[in-house]
């Protein structure tokens, strides 16, 4: 008798994503078993908190970076055969760390920042020193066959010591050095570079009066405006946010930090979905000159101070806040807390409610730096049985993705469709017995992970939908 074929189509457009308790991935800049540091993940209340890897090979200063193929990427200050710094892969899954690429004084040294993933399929980079005037260089490298490409030497005039990460707006890189630059003072630059045409230019140069010296970096809004913070400059001195029209290269100061809602931002804004609110931090100014949290709304450039950061519960915040999917806002706070080592915080916009997540130690990892990143995906080893018991197709996907569930009949199945940044998109609870397949419609494009929890088991298996 053929059996019951049981077909499911599942329309995800606009569907709302599975509530859950998120998990963090960050790294500290010192401490753990090998002193350099550690990679850690810990769950979005501050439960589980887990060192996965003891930094050995050179200390971070910045931020994972999730790659499609599973893996996080990142940059050292240090370590390598010149000591001069590295590009690393670390799998997750298998628990691996892997030195790809160790940096040099010709091709640059000391990148204080991240890995970007340009559409390309290369990363894109930055290092604060070295190259050809040691005042840093611009740089690709490619994933696929562990090639470095040193694109550009940083200078007086085309902007020197870069402290940030770049991002893509069309075909173009951006990105900001705090030095250099035509303008007096030399107070850095924007700069653009083509990844098709391969051409270098200076988009703006940063004068003290419309904002001075950035260290952090540019984000794409969702009304295709990049938007940035300068560290000093503006009105008071205490710096400012800005928009940049990259079809336009027209620059606008939105706000002018004045000391007591915060000053001296760092790091990036990130925006709350497609609304017109964004959040960022200070590292100074507020009722304790120890950083503010605050929103920015572009819609009338509303700014409102969120939290002061203070001693007891860390202070001064490194890099750039994240939204998680709980919708909590996470960061670094570099100093301050119970043992002075920084720490990891939740803070809730809606109840305004503040949560020490992490207390740096020595032992754990303290002095975090770089974001935090959300990857939810279980990344137990033992957790991935065989992928040969599910059978999907096609892979990659070109609209329907089907999923062959004949080695799981009679069973209760709970089936999740996971993006590549842990989110889960669709959840299904199958009780039907018996039960051959599943249908799944409406995915956007990007990589995607099946999971199916059986009676006795949980299986992975990862596809593209193209």
């Amino acid at each position: 008798m053929r059996k019951l074929l049981l077909l499911i189509v599942l329309f995800i457009e606009g569907f709302t994503c599975v509530a859950q308790n998120p998990v963090l991935w960050g790294i500290m800049r010192i401490g753990g078993s090998l002193g350099q540091g550690t990679i850690y993940r810990i769950n979005g209340d501050g439960t589980n908190f887990t060192v996965a890897h003891a930094m050995g090979a050179g200390s971070s200063q910045g931020s994972l970076v999730l790659h499609p193929n599973g893996s996080f990427y990142g940059l050292t200050v240090a370590g390598g055969g010149s000591a001069n710094g590295t590009i690393f892969k670390y799998d997750p899954v298998g628990n691996t760390y892997t030195t790809l690429y160790s940096f040099n004084t010709s091709d640059g040294y000391y990148p204080r920042a991240s890995l970007f993933l340009a559409s390309d399929g290369n990363f894109y980079g930055m290092t604060a020193q070295g190259g050809l005037n040691n005042q840093g260089t611009f740089f690709q490298f490619n994933p696929v066959s562990i090639s470095f490409n040193k694109i550009l030497d940083f200078g007086l005039s085309n902007g020197n010591l870069p402290n940030g990460n770049v991002v893509q707006s069309g075909n173009k890189i951006y990105g900001m050095t705090t030095n250099g630059g035509s303008a007096p003072l030399s107070g850095g630059v924007i700069f653009s570079y083509d990844i098709i045409t391969n051409q270098y230019f200076v988009v703006h140069n940063f004068l003290f009066a419309t904002g001075f010296t950035p260290f952090g970096s540019l984000i794409k809004g969702t009304d295709g405006l990049l938007y940035g913070m300068a560290f000093g400059g503006g009105v008071t001195g205490h710096g400012v946010i800005f928009s940049l029209d990259p079809a336009s290269n027209i620059y606008n100061v939105l706000h002018n930090f004045d000391g007591v809602n915060g000053a001296a931002p760092n790091g990036a804004l990130v925006q709350a979905g497609s609304s017109n609110i964004f959040y960022g931090f200070t590292q100074q100014g507020g009722a304790n000159n120890k950083g503010v949290i605050f929103s920015f709304d572009i819609s009338g450039n509303t700014f409102s101070k969120l939290y002061d950061f203070d001693i007891a519960t860390g202070s001064s915040p490194n890099g750039s806040p994240i939204i998680a999917s709980n919708g909590k806002v996470y960061g670094h706070a570099s100093s301050g807390g119970a043992n002075s080592l920084g720490g990891t915080f939740s803070f809730d916009p809606v109840s305004n409610n503040f949560n020490v997540l992490y207390t740096g130690s020595f032992t754990n990892g303290g002095f975090p730096d770089g974001d935090l990143i959300e990857f939810n995906v279980p990344l137990s080893v033992n957790d991935l049985v065989s992928e040969a018991a599910i059978n999907l197709f096609p892979n990659p996907v070109i609209s329907i993705l089907n999923i062959d569930l004949t080695a799981f009949e009679g069973q209760q199945l709970s089936i999740s469709i996971i993006a590549l940044d842990g989110k889960i998109v669709s959840k299904s609870e199958l009780t039907a017995s018996p039960v051959s397949g599943i249908s799944i419609n409406g995915l956007s494009k990007g990589s995607y992970t099946v999971r199916i929890a059986a009676d006795n088991q949980i299986i992975y298996k990862r596809f593209m939908k193209i």
